[in-house]
């Protein structure tokens, strides 16, 4: 029997939200939010399936400035909803929130042809908008032309004249309708893809869910750990200026400037930038990629370092003479009188004070070790490249340096990006993320307003004590799946090493710590959370760092031979076939694999990183998170799902539902098996672990003890 399709669309009336930032611009953004009592739903539209062809589009004005209301317009759409079998739509997410917080009901299948478009593209990033995807496809145009005008003066729908609205309204659903028939077509070369497809738009309903239940956020909270950062920031600048200024000399000390960070670490300036970029291969390609820097040998690279750049000196102030440390040149008029406005002075430049540089090296005195730490202001100063450049100084002073430094912009990041975005984005108490399914190459979730999949692990991120109950008496659950990368990497490639880890509980992140610390007991001790971040590395391919982090990169690949050998399959598969498919029939192109004279093969990172970071994140947590969305329908719960972060998923706990909730979780989580035989058609019988927590915000949090068989 044939499914009835209908094809749909809405245009709701949103206002752009000025604010200003911690650098006092001045800036706007689009609120397409239903949650915004300020903005409207203007119109929907919607074409039906009907004897293998579409039907005309019928179009209802639901609420506009000029136009009247279509009589029984609800009712019209509500009969086509309940009518059909899928609904399809571009980035169809967004359609229907509008719909579900306008009263209209829907819970049948989804087609998102973005997201279809987005599992075809197989992680080569193109345009996704519906206007491109026409013009790839050779569609019905959208028909931009007819309201961009409006919306680039910040005229919402609700005022764009009607006749507008309705042809460009239809425009797009007759271009949807168009991009549907070609996936279809395509897919049938693919239909490898569409458990991939079909498993996304289930998991597409529980995003909006999500994303209508929303995160309550505790102001108060929110506002004393915001004080609590600024005081931090400004005692870091402060200490953090005295100590630049101590290695620098007196100087202007800018700590935002890549330029000076370069000199304060590494105590040399770059003669000419453009033959350094040059001699480095610092830029991007074709593709936007970052340029892969020379191969050195340490001593070829140690003598080009010194050919193109000099030693810092530190600098001494002195009054300008010229001047008299005023920047400007008295200077008068014939009559004797001075002039309203004195010319600056030429010697100083305005500034009142010359720099004499001294015979003693300035900075840090970090060396860099490849070409891989250098930039286009010289040498890099991220936190990736610093701490490991940290385990390379004895100075303690270097040391500290660095985590301060590095703390520092952590901070300011938390800041404008948590603090402000959370401030800016939520809805009087509720904060609600945009998930988006089509950013990441990998099939990862990704989010923004703001990017909440950005947030440090563990509990390291005080922020996360505004996440708390909407519920007196509530409690903010989490559930993770733990290990679940080194465990999928140990799926994909058979390791025995891997599996025998798991059956007999041996903590690979212990395993880290131990090795790591263990290398050179003089270095600072890491902890097994900071271990994390090394454990993951090598199951991407990740081989650069301090000499400890690339004996413990060896090390992890001999221990897990298993692994490395499926590496070295996985790049020849790829130089092959140009393309890698995981189990679940998602797939990724890789059109610039091929080995290297020097035997390195091109996209390795990529080549390594996605098919582990894709089944994890992308396959076997959106299965998870659905196995609990659908035991959650069938016990009608107060508790609410409302965040789902990398391996996570939150619970805004109700009063008494503690233990349904942890059950469910467990069940859900841990239903990979079944839900991948029902979705893929193939087993997933891996073994999985989860961990349980449970506290009044989602950062003071205590683990709930429970029992389980592992799957």
């Amino acid at each position: 029997m044939p499914l009835n399709l209908l094809c749909l669309d809405v245009e709701n009336g949103s206002k752009y939200i000025h604010y200003t930032d911690r650098t006092n611009k001045n800036k706007k953004y689009l609120d397409l939010s239903p949650f915004n009592h300020n903005n409207q739903l203007v119109s929907v539209g919607f074409s039906k399936f009907i004897e293998n062809t579409w039907s005309d589009v019928e179009y209802f004005c639901i609420n506009h400035s000029t136009q009247p209301h279509t009589e029984n317009a609800k009712q019209y759409i509500q009969d086509a909803l309940d009518w059909a079998d899928v609904v399809i739509g571009h980035y169809v997410k967004h359609d229907f929130k509008w719909l579900y917080e306008c009263g209209f009901k829907y819970d049948k299948h989804i087609w998102d042809t973005g997201v279809a478009e987005y599992v075809l593209q197989r992680g080569i990033k193109k345009p996704l908008d519906l206007f491109s995807l026409a013009v790839e496809h050779k569609l019905p145009l959208k028909k931009y032309d007819l309201i961009q005008p409006y919306l680039n003066s910040e005229i919402s729908f609700y005022d764009i004249p009607w006749e507008l609205i309705e042809e460009y309204g239809i425009g797009d659903i007759i271009t949807t309708c168009a991009l549907y028939e070609v996936q279809q077509i395509r897919l049938e070369s693919s239909s490898h893809l569409l458990p991939t497809i079909y498993m996304s738009n289930i998991f597409l309903n529980v995003l909006v869910e999500m994303e209508r239940n929303g995160i309550y956020i505790n102001k108060s909270a929110l506002d004393e750990v915001e004080k609590e950062y600024e005081n931090r920031l400004i005692e870091l600048n402060q200490s953090l200026r005295e100590r630049a200024i101590k290695v620098m000399g007196n100087i202007h000390i800018n700590l935002n400037s890549n330029d000076f960070c370069s000199k304060l670490f590494y105590s040399r300036e770059i003669i000419d930038k453009n033959i350094w970029k040059e001699v480095f291969n610092i830029g991007t390609d074709s593709r936007g990629k970052p340029n892969r820097p020379p191969l050195m040998h340490p001593s070829v690279f140690n003598k080009t370092i010194r050919k193109h750049s000099t030693l810092v000196k530190i600098q001494k102030a002195t009054t300008c003479q010229a001047c008299d440390g005023t920047g400007y040149i008295d200077k008068y008029k014939k009559d004797g009188t001075s002039y309203k406005k004195n010319p600056v002075c030429k010697l100083c430049n305005g500034t009142g004070i010359l720099y004499e540089a001294t015979n003693q090296i300035a900075g840090l005195r970090i060396t860099p070790t490849s070409p891989y730490d250098t930039s286009s202001n010289g040498f890099k100063a991220d936190k990736t490249t610093l701490i490991k450049l940290k385990d390379l100084s004895k100075h303690e002073f270097v040391r500290t340096f660095i985590d301060d430094f590095i703390e520092f912009n952590a901070i300011k990041t938390y800041l404008s990006t948590f603090i402000d975005g959370i401030n800016r984005y939520k809805q009087g108490t509720i904060l609600r993320t945009h998930f988006n399914q089509t950013i990441a190459a990998t099939g990862r979730l990704s989010s923004s307003a703001p990017n909440l999949q950005n947030m440090p692990r563990g509990n390291t991120f005080p922020v996360k004590k505004a996440f708390a109950s909407r519920f007196e008496g509530g409690t903010i659950i989490e559930a993770d799946y733990s290990g679940l990368e080194f465990r999928m990497a140990g799926a994909l490639s058979g390791c025995s090493s891997v599996r025998r880890y798991i059956d007999e509980g041996i903590d690979p992140h212990a395993f880290t710590r131990d090795f790591i610390n263990s290398f050179d007991p003089t270095l600072p001790q890491i902890d097994r959370q900071d271990a994390k971040q090394d454990t993951f590395k090598p199951l991407y391919g990740g081989t650069s760092g301090s000499p400890r982090q690339r004996a413990y990169y060896k090390r992890f690949l001999e221990e897990h031979y298993g692994v490395k050998a499926w590496h070295e399959e996985l790049k020849k598969e790829a130089i092959k076939t140009k393309l890698i498919r995981l189990p679940t029939g998602r797939e990724y192109k890789f059109k610039y694999a091929k080995r290297m004279p020097n035997g390195y093969v091109n996209q390795t990172t990529q080549i390594v990183n996605y098919p582990v970071q894709g089944f994890a994140t992308a396959d076997v947590v959106p299965c998870g998170v659905i196995g609990v969305w659908r035991l959650w329908k069938q016990h009608n719960l107060k508790s609410l799902l409302i965040l789902t972060v990398h391996d996570s998923l939150y619970v805004d706990c109700y009063p008494g539902e503690k233990d349904i909730v942890v059950e469910l979780l467990k069940k859900g989580l841990l239903s990979i098996n079944e839900i991948f035989q029902e979705l893929y058609g193939i087993p997933m019988e891996y073994p999985l672990a989860i961990e349980i927590k449970e506290g009044y915000n989602a950062f003071n949090m205590k683990e709930i003890k429970f029992k389980y068989d592992e799957t």
